[in-house]
């Protein structure tokens, strides 16, 4: 969910580091996202490293998401800046692991319940994913990375920040 993309998204990382797994634990590789011109050459890569079958790139519809979120085993945020990664929150909220890169934003937003991986380094985010399927199936871990959203970023967790942000904004004249 983003850009299908080699640049920033990182997708090409992502499809050399699945096609490393082994057969019998790698997934089918979803891809979803807006493309942009470096989208046919991820597509070319995973063609020849994961076979026409072993992947699925697609622009679905907001509303069409949560179908897959709820197919998935888990979540890969591959980029290494990300200024926020609302995205993490959605995946969170629908009990998937996240495996993203490590680093300061990344753990902000995922705290406790995330997979933090060196996404720079070459074999790290497989040694990962050989994990990945089993997490999904644990309950509770899947009801820890809800609830750590709701308690984090819900509206009415953030609500007194918002206010209390705007307040400052009013009594210092300054622009929030």
């Amino acid at each position: 969910m983003g850009y299908v993309s080699a640049t920033h998204k990182r997708m090409d990382h992502v499809v050399r580091e699945v096609a490393t797994l082994p057969q019998s634990v790698r997934p089918c590789l979803v891809l979803l996202g807006q493309q942009d011109d470096s989208t046919e050459g991820v597509r070319r890569l995973a063609t020849d490293l994961l076979g026409p079958q072993g992947f699925r790139i697609a622009s679905v519809g907001y509303e069409q998401v949560k179908t897959y979120y709820g197919a998935a085993d888990c979540f890969v945020l591959a980029s290494l800046k990300e200024g926020f990664g609302r995205v993490l929150l959605e995946a969170s909220m629908h009990g998937l692991p996240c495996l993203v890169d490590d680093n300061p934003v990344m753990r902000y937003v995922l705290g406790v319940v995330g997979v933090f991986v060196n996404m720079g380094q070459t074999g790290d985010l497989a040694a990962q994913l050989r994990d990945a399927a089993c997490w999904r199936s644990d309950q509770e871990a899947r009801l820890g990375r809800f609830h750590h959203v709701v308690k984090g970023f819900s509206w009415q967790a953030l609500e007194a920040q918002y206010v209390q942000m705007l307040k400052h904004t009013q009594a210092t004249g300054r622009r929030a």
